[in-house]
């Protein structure tokens, strides 16, 4: 397989993280710092070629590819019985469904009237729709999901997004500190967590 130099630096950065776990040093500045190659040792040449065919397979897509996460790309491939990339049968994938076999989406693009016209046109169930961060909500078949990418207004496609969120308050030992503070022999009961 011939690739250029941005597939060989794609390839370099995945190496790269492969191995950082396994190697703590590896950003380090020292001269006893592992490079590259020696670190892409641990890795087999058939884990080599899979990621390579993975990034070269990245790099040949078609403009409506590209505004579709990998994952749908992926899913869509084997369902069609076609290989990921060269060489990579199946990868997995985690992706949301309803239960009536539907992928659940978000788009990303224009929102308003003709592109939510043009979703239900494609068969998408609209689950709901934040105008203010450009994004509709959107159940789906999965052959719907390369037309739904090519519409003009559509930016990017990807599969639900869920929310993250951070406990904000006191913590264990916070709460048991301003417990004995004020006397109190149960925290948890004045300062829930």
């Amino acid at each position: 397989m011939k690739t250029g130099r941005g597939s060989a630096l794609l390839l370099a950065a995945v190496v790269t993280m492969v191995a950082g776990d396994r190697y703590p040093r590896l950003g380090a500045t020292s001269p006893d710092a592992l490079t590259l190659q020696e670190q892409a040792q641990d890795i087999s040449p058939e884990a080599m070629a899979q990621i390579a065919a993975l990034l070269q397979e990245k790099m040949s897509r078609t403009p409506t590819e590209r505004k579709m996460d990998s994952q749908l790309i992926y899913q869509l491939k084997m369902s069609r019985g076609q290989a990921v990339a060269a060489g990579v049968q199946t990868v997995a994938t985690d992706l949301p469904y309803t239960d009536d076999a539907r992928v659940i989406l978000d788009v990303s693009g224009e929102i308003g009237d003709p592109l939510l016209d043009a979703l239900r046109g494609l068969g998408a169930e609209i689950q709901s729709v934040d105008a203010a961060r450009s994004s509709v909500r959107v159940a789906v078949d999965l052959g719907a999901i390369e037309p739904i990418a090519a519409l003009a207004s559509v930016r990017f496609v990807q599969p639900k997004q869920e929310a993250t969120t951070s406990r904000i308050g006191p913590t264990p030992t916070l709460a048991r500190s301003l417990a004995r503070s004020r006397g109190d022999s149960e925290p948890a009961a004045r300062y829930p967590l």
